[in-house]
């Protein structure tokens, strides 16, 4: 099979990791992608086989015996500047995986893993110049045949577009400086997706695609890889945009007024600083989520260039936001501070 296929099946991975149970899950589901895998119990014995087998990518923890894997992504760059390497990890500090990412490390993942297919999405980004049909996220443009392709595709295997979506809406409850997200529903096509910014910073979307039917899932992929890369540029430095929820959302808009998408998106990002006891948003489309939120903007991708606004409000000690979809299904989600936990 030529590398023009874009699948898992055209390349070879290595996975190191101490971890038995884990190294061989990822190995079996890589490997049930169609790929060729490599796995290596430590550091050392992976640089061994980075040497002797050249894989096409990665894949990493940082917690290791004999030779940690800050030292093993550092050593592989060195000598393989163009290697990619994706760390997953149970580092519990963003610290740790930002040094990763300054490393050279190209993204990383949390575990216990849940979203098996983004790891998949991830790779395949990273690996080639379009993504099943997207091109790459640096220039955030589609090439229109491919993107119809790769719609036609979910269009007609219904099974596996519902078991994407299902992946990418399994969001999970997180706490903050003080402060617990709880998110109470997340139907299909209502999308959460959350970034800590700092100790004391995180960032809130959610992205609304239940319009889009069984191409949800590949909309919902293309939106949380901006996102991501979004993210991925914050850690790198600080960049501003997602501190700036008017910013990020006309961002948003602009990227997807370009892919001239059959229904608008409804958005909304919140920007919770818990040090100062505000949250900020930006909101393109929904309804307000809670009666304290006013502004309401276009939905994403209508008018390109649209200037959106934001507002700030003060967190009471209980926030419970209400996110309802173009056809009627309500995320929700409780913010409350935890009165045990010192700011």
């Amino acid at each position: 099979m030529s590398k023009s296929s874009y699948t898992l099946a055209d390349f070879t991975f290595l996975v190191i990791e101490d971890e038995a149970v884990f190294r061989e899950q990822l190995a079996a589901f890589l490997k049930q992608r169609g790929a060729i895998v490599a796995k290596a119990e430590n550091g050392r014995h992976g640089l061994t086989l980075v040497a002797d087998l050249k894989p096409d990518l990665v894949l990493c923890d940082l917690y290791m015996p004999e030779m940690n894997g800050q030292e093993v992504i550092k050593s592989i760059l060195r000598k393989y500047p163009n290697l990619p390497v994706i760390v997953i990890s149970a580092a519990s500090e963003m610290v740790e995986i930002e040094e990763a990412l300054r490393h050279g490390a190209k993204d990383y993942f949390m575990k216990p893993l849940q979203n098996w297919l983004t790891i998949e999405q991830s790779i395949l980004s990273i690996l080639k110049p379009k993504l099943s049909g997207f091109e790459v996220l640096s220039n955030k443009h589609m090439a229109d045949a491919e993107l119809m392709s790769h719609m036609a595709h979910f269009r007609q295997d219904d099974p596996a577009s519902t078991l994407l979506m299902q992946e990418l809406a399994s969001a999970k409850n997180f706490d903050i400086s003080g402060f617990s997200f709880r998110v109470d529903s997340q139907p299909l096509g209502l999308l959460l997706v959350h970034y800590p910014l700092s100790q004391h910073e995180v960032c809130v979307f959610v992205l609304d695609v239940s319009l889009f039917g069984t191409e949800a899932a590949v909309i919902g992929v293309l939106l949380k890889s901006l996102l991501n890369d979004s993210y991925r540029q914050h850690q790198s430095n600080s960049h501003y945009r997602l501190r700036s929820p008017a910013q990020m959302i006309r961002f948003l808009n602009d990227q997807i007024h370009d892919l001239a998408l059959s229904h608008p998106v409804n958005a909304i990002q919140c920007y919770l600083d818990a040090s100062r006891h505000c949250l900020t948003y930006s909101n393109a489309g929904f309804a307000p989520p809670n009666k304290l939120f006013q502004y309401t903007g276009m939905g994403l991708g209508i008018l390109a260039g649209h200037r959106y606004q934001q507002d700030r409000i003060a967190l009471p000690n209980l926030l419970k936001l209400n996110f309802t979809s173009q056809l009627g299904n309500v995320l929700k989600l409780d913010v409350s501070k935890n009165e045990s936990v010192p700011l």
